[in-house]
């Protein structure tokens, strides 16, 4: 009789553990169902993150690629070395005809003059197309260029006349190839550049020759 009272027992005890979850209200079971959701995203921040996250990380933990960002420039690396060639050698015309200014032979002087106007105005029509295409120009000189100036600012009279001379014979002959070169590149506006200019360049280095 004691052991039938025990199993009825055990079978009411089984029979309420099975029927607990049914009874439970829509709102237990939807708080229930919330925390289930909140503890798996939490150990998916604690491990690997949300599929959203991984989503916006390059393979290899790279930051993320941004598809929507245009071309950051509008010129070929060609158009941009015809550019940059342009730029320094421009800057290092006006650089040394500043100091040829102050020789005392009106040649000199007068085709110094001559590189300062002339190369202003190309350095400003070279620095406008660099902006309309988001391009970063050289500013800087190489070392050689560096070495010549402080060579040139060491010299005097005659023995400055004639150096002067002569790089701007050997300097102008490389940047009428620069603007050869400079006519062959890609975007339109660039070539127009560089064939209007190879006139002037040209003119440049003949006059050189006659100092």
């Amino acid at each position: 009789m004691t052991t039938m009272k025990k199993n009825i027992g055990l079978c009411l005890l089984t029979s309420l553990i099975f029927t607990l979850p049914a009874c439970q209200s829509p709102e237990s079971r939807a708080v229930n169902q919330n925390a289930s959701q909140d503890t798996s995203f939490q150990q998916d921040e604690a491990g690997s993150g949300s599929k959203e996250l991984n989503n916006s990380v390059e393979p290899g933990g790279n930051a993320p690629k941004d598809n929507n960002i245009s071309q950051k420039t509008n010129v070929s690396d060609d158009d941009k070395t015809f550019l940059d060639g342009v730029k320094t050698a421009g800057s290092l015309e006006i650089s040394m005809a500043k100091l040829a200014q102050q020789s005392s032979n009106p040649k000199i002087k007068s085709f110094a003059d001559m590189m300062i106007r002339d190369h202003t105005q190309m350095d400003k029509e070279v620095e406008a197309l660099a902006t309309e295409s988001q391009v970063v120009l050289r500013t800087d000189f190489d070392n050689d260029q560096l070495k010549e100036i402080d060579m040139m600012k060491g010299l005097k009279g005659a023995a400055f006349d004639q150096h002067y001379k002569d790089m701007m014979v050997k300097s102008h002959a490389k940047t009428v190839e620069l603007f050869k070169s400079g006519m062959d590149t890609r975007d339109e506006k660039v070539k127009n550049f560089a064939t209007k200019s190879l006139a002037v360049i040209e003119s440049h280095h003949q006059a050189a020759q006659k100092l």
